[in-house]
């Protein structure tokens, strides 16, 4: 099943709970205001602009076989968990912090990543305050400028044993971080 371009823009939905869609279309949910929760656990072809304009996203479901991330949550001060990372394997951003996917996601809580994900764009977490668990990082062979800058809570557990090199204030600020022993060469 799929969902046509533009099929629900616009429209007042508060939950989007669509477990059998294989295909979102462009802004098929672009500018739906209201909505708070959207899962999608088996779409696997989602538009990069389907979800455009959803300020009030609080939830996200995607599907693990999703290998790039796409979307721009960018700002968005309600999302607090996006879910089905597990198969993504880089992101990349528009300019600065400005274009970063999670960038000032002051609300965002968890996401979950595995060691699928070698890389991640510079200010990618930028002021994500309330940041708590990143998933399995493990997987990284560079850490950009300003990636996690301002995640004052992150917590989640860093093994970077692919790492081989982390820029310029990359864990600024992240001081309940626990690196684990050898994390680090």
């Amino acid at each position: 099943f799929g969902i046509k371009d533009y099929a629900f823009y616009g429209e007042e939905l508060g939950t989007v709970d669509c477990p059998h869609v294989y295909r979102v279309g462009a802004k098929a949910f672009a500018n739906c205001q209201q909505l708070e929760v959207l899962k999608l656990p088996e779409a696997e072809e989602i538009d990069e602009t389907a979800i455009e304009g959803c300020t009030a996203l609080r939830i996200v479901e995607f599907c693990p076989q999703i290998w790039r991330l796409d979307f721009n949550f960018n700002g968005n001060e309600n999302l607090e968990e996006v879910t089905g990372l597990g198969g993504i394997e880089y992101f990349s951003c528009g300019e600065g912090r400005y274009g970063a996917p999670f960038a000032g996601c002051t609300s965002l809580k968890r996401l979950d990543f595995s060691s699928s994900l070698y890389e991640a764009c510079s200010y990618a977490f930028f002021n994500c305050w309330e940041l708590v668990d990143v998933g399995d990082m493990s997987g990284m062979t560079t850490v950009f400028e300003a990636c996690f800058e301002g995640c004052f809570k992150l917590a989640s557990a860093f093994d970077l044993p692919h790492c081989v090199w982390i820029e310029s204030s990359a864990f600024w600020g992240c001081s309940k971080l626990p690196f684990n022993n050898g994390a680090l060469h």
